[in-house]
C-alpha cells in the first residue's frame, strides 16, 4: 500500500509538471492575435502542432488507464473472493465494499489522476481550438479592413 502511495506521489508530480510545461507553451501563443498577419499565420502552425501533440498524449494516457482500470478491477475481484471467503469475520455486501474501497483507494486515486489529467489536456485542446477561431476572425476583420480601405480610395 505504502508503495502504491510513493508511486501516486511521483505521479502526481509529473502530472503537475505536464501541466506546467502546456502552460508555459500554450499561454504565449495568445498575444500573437493582434500581431501583424505573418506571426499570425506563425503562431497557428504553432498552435496546430501543440494541437496534435496533445492528441499524440491524450491517446497515450488513455491507453494507461485502461490498463489501471484494468489493475483496479481485478484487485477489486481478488479483495471480494477474500472478504467473501478468506476473511475471519462474517460481512454483508455493504461492508465488503467498504472494505474494499479502503483496500483499493490508492489504485482508485491513480486511475482519477489519469482521468483529470486527460481532461485538462482536452481543455488545452479546446483552448487551441478557440485560439483558432480567434484567428480566424481577426484574419476575416483585417480582410474586411483591407477591403473597406480599398473601397474609400
Amino acid at each position: 500500500m505504502e508503495d502504491l502511495s510513493k508511486k501516486n506521489e511521483a505521479l502526481e508530480a509529473f502530472f503537475k509538471s505536464k501541466r506546467e510545461n502546456w502552460t508555459v507553451q500554450i499561454m504565449p501563443l495568445f498575444p500573437f492575435i493582434k500581431g501583424e498577419p505573418h506571426e499570425i499565420y506563425d503562431m497557428q502552425a504553432t498552435a496546430l502542432s501543440y494541437r496534435h501533440s496533445l492528441g499524440e498524449e491524450i491517446a497515450y494516457f488513455l491507453n494507461k488507464l485502461s490498463k489501471e482500470m484494468v489493475k483496479n478491477k481485478e484487485a477489486r475481484k481478488d479483495k471480494f473472493i477474500y472478504y467473501a471467503t478468506g476473511f475471519s469475520l462474517k460481512t454483508n455486501n455493504t461492508e465488503k465494499g467498504i472494505m474494499i474501497d479502503a483496500d483499493v483507494a490508492e489504485l482508485d486515486r491513480a486511475v482519477e489522476m489519469l482521468q483529470s489529467h486527460i481532461d485538462y489536456l482536452r481543455d488545452c485542446v479546446k483552448t487551441i481550438d478557440n485560439l483558432q477561431y480567434a484567428v480566424k476572425n481577426r484574419i476575416m476583420l483585417m480582410e474586411y479592413s483591407s477591403i473597406t480601405q480599398q473601397q474609400r480610395n
